[in-house]
């Protein structure tokens, strides 16, 4: 009890099959470790420090997982993970995944966001991911996907938010790499949120691709291999658009009844 402080850095071993459980600690930090192991599970983390996962090697699979009454910032970058990941945002507070240097992914990645804080991915630099991507958003907040974009995604990318809560998908327009999988992306929720998906290409056809009900809503540069793209409900004072597209797809793109912004469709 008391959510302690928990450091562990430095720490290299070379036999596989040990586990590492830290559970409902205060602040917490993990840096600069080698480490072979079945699991590291470190989960429930909280106070109003900035906790950190970085330059660490983990053979495993990884849960990092804060607390729901977190209130610090908590950064994770520079770091080889060859097992699974799940990073788990419980609170109001602010993450920033791929912090200064990219993380790489070996295996199949998982980001639940089940709290309202904003979460940024590929926040300073591009991140790379082999395997399949999942992001789940439950709760309504900022999500802020490859901010500084991804080197490339070997597997399925599927996004869900049923929330709320605006969502960036590459924001900033930044070249990527592929996405060797399918696309899979669901977007409600209530507020009219804004959605931006912005010069995203994958490879395998199948996916769907459903935004309902956004605010200001920007399609742009995308290359997409889909079964259906349905965007339609958008609404609000801002002008959207879909333009500089590429869809292999059936898709439909329609505005609200109540949408007083401009809409433009060019260059797809």
């Amino acid at each position: 009890a008391g959510n302690p402080s928990f450091y562990l850095k430095k720490i290299k071993n070379l036999t596989g099959g040990g586990t590492i459980s830290v559970q409902n600690s205060g602040y917490t930090l993990i840096q600069n470790d080698t480490l072979t192991v079945t699991t590291i599970n470190i989960s429930g983390f909280t106070g109003g420090n900035s906790d950190d996962f970085s330059n660490n090697l983990i053979t495993g699979n990884l849960t990092f997982a804060e607390g729901a009454t977190n209130t610090g910032s908590v950064y994770t970058g520079n770091n080889t993970i060859n097992g699974s990941t799940t990073l788990g945002l419980n609170s109001a507070a602010t993450w920033y995944e791929g912090y200064q240097v990219g993380n790489v992914y070996n295996g199949n990645t998982s980001f639940s966001l089940n709290g309202t804080g904003t979460f940024n991915s590929s926040y300073s630099t591009k991140c790379s991911f082999t395997g399949n991507l999942s992001v789940n958003r439950t709760a309504a907040g900022i999500t802020d996907l490859f901010g500084a974009g991804f080197n490339f995604i070997t597997g399925n990318f599927s996004f869900s938010n049923t929330a709320g809560g605006h969502t960036y998908i590459n924001s900033s327009n930044v070249l990527n790499g592929p996405i060797n999988g399918t696309v899979n992306i669901t977007a409600t929720g209530s507020g009219n949120p804004s959605f931006y998906l912005r010069k995203i290409k994958n490879l395998t056809g199948g996916g769907t691709i459903s935004v309902q009900n956004s605010g200001y809503t920007l399609i742009q540069n995308d290359t997409l291999n889909v079964n259906t793209v349905n965007i339609n409900g958008f609404t609000g004072g801002s002008s959207d658009e879909m333009s500089g597209n590429v869809i292999t797809g059936n898709v439909t793109f329609a505005d609200a009844a109540t949408n007083t912004g401009s809409v433009y469709v060019g260059n797809n």
